[in-house]
């Protein structure tokens, strides 16, 4: 970023070639040999830096994606969408009727800390992960409601619980489908091409041979549409940015439905008390689904650490969270578990991310 020190540092460096008769005579200068004179670049020092008209208050962030762009100061329009000066973290929209919390990406230790206990050995070592994107993430799992606003059955065991409890018996290439479904019906360029499928219709046992990432790089944070979290967003979420055992409490039973609490049959979604994010049911109800392999020991040599997406193949795919069924210490925010991804349990549901673009 090039703040206003920078910028006198260029006027005074400006008066001094004036005055030398530098200025306004045969050739600008260009410290930095860059193509650029001085007096149209941010950072004479730096030849990479932007140039004057691109960036008219030399803050490093480009006039079409600057809140302000005669003060340094002012937040880029990624940051804060309605240039009010505050970053737009914990925001709320919705999409096809579900409702989404705007993150703000950042650092954290993933894995099992200090906050953690009854941790497996797939939990280890703890490690550092930067998430350096905003994302969009759905308040609740995805409810049977929401699953038939788009899909034309329900495939849940648990239809007598209600339109608002969890959508459950849904397998991992069924919920990469309705992910595609939400960005078509928002007029989105969907996140997955789903190939060589069997011919059984979604919600009943639907199979594909091969799944492509629709983005430049093939990385799933960069595809423009809804999608399955990794399994770094989807800690990073249920965290909340503390050092709880649950997502919201170190009591399970304020936050979680699970074995001991739930009456051996999953809930209506938020009943229970939020986490800091306000994102519901992250321990307990169903375990969700989310993007990356598994990888029993994929912790010890986890790389990148920015934005990870598990190991590059596998036989099974990640599940977070715990479910009504399973013991509380599975609905701690580090537990991991994993799951066939054809498989359709009574336990298994998901929630949806969108990048923030």
């Amino acid at each position: 970023m090039f703040g206003s020190s920078s910028r006198r540092q260029q006027l005074a460096l400006l008066l001094t070639l004036a005055l030398s008769g530098l200025v306004g005579g045969c050739e600008e200068a260009d410290e930095d040999a860059d193509g650029v004179p001085v007096s149209e670049d941010c950072d004479d020092n730096d030849p990479s830096s932007t140039v004057v008209a691109e960036d008219a208050d030399c803050d490093g962030v480009l006039t079409a994606a600057d809140c302000d762009d005669n003060d340094p100061a002012l937040l880029s329009s990624w940051d804060d969408p309605d240039c009010d000066g505050i970053i737009d973290c914990l925001t709320t929209m919705a999409a096809q009727g579900i409702s989404f919390v705007r993150l703000c990406g950042g650092s954290f230790e993933m894995g099992c800390t200090a906050g953690q206990s009854s941790c497996g050995g797939n939990e280890y070592p703890a490690h550092e992960v930067m998430l350096d994107h905003h994302f969009w993430i759905s308040d609740t799992e995805v409810t049977q409601a929401q699953w038939l606003e788009l899909m034309p059955t329900n495939p849940s065991s648990f239809a007598s619980c209600g339109l608002d409890c969890p959508v459950e018996k849904v397998n991992w290439f069924e919920a990469l489908y309705f992910a595609n479904s939400v960005s078509a019906a928002e007029g989105l360029q969907q996140c997955y091409t789903l190939s060589d499928c069997n011919e059984n219709p979604v919600g009943e046992d639907l199979e594909c041979g091969t799944i492509t990432v629709n983005s430049p790089t093939g990385a799933v944070h960069e595809c423009e549409g809804y999608r399955l979290p990794t399994e770094a967003e989807w800690e990073f979420a249920a965290r909340g940015g503390s050092e709880l055992l649950y997502a919201g409490s170190n009591t399970v039973a304020e936050v979680g439905w699970v074995s001991a609490t739930s009456s051996e049959h999953p809930h209506p979604s938020a009943q229970l008390a939020s986490n800091a994010y306000g994102l519901y049911d992250m321990s307990g109800n169903v375990w969700e689904w989310v993007w990356d392999w598994y990888g029993w020991d994929y912790y010890t040599t986890a790389d990148p650490i920015t934005n990870p997406e598990g190991p590059e193949t596998g036989e099974v795919r990640c599940s977070r969270g715990g479910a009504w069924f399973f013991e509380d210490h599975f609905g701690r925010v580090a537990g991991r578990y994993d799951f066939e991804p054809g498989i359709r349990l009574h336990v298994l549901g998901f929630r949806l991310v969108r990048t923030v673009h």
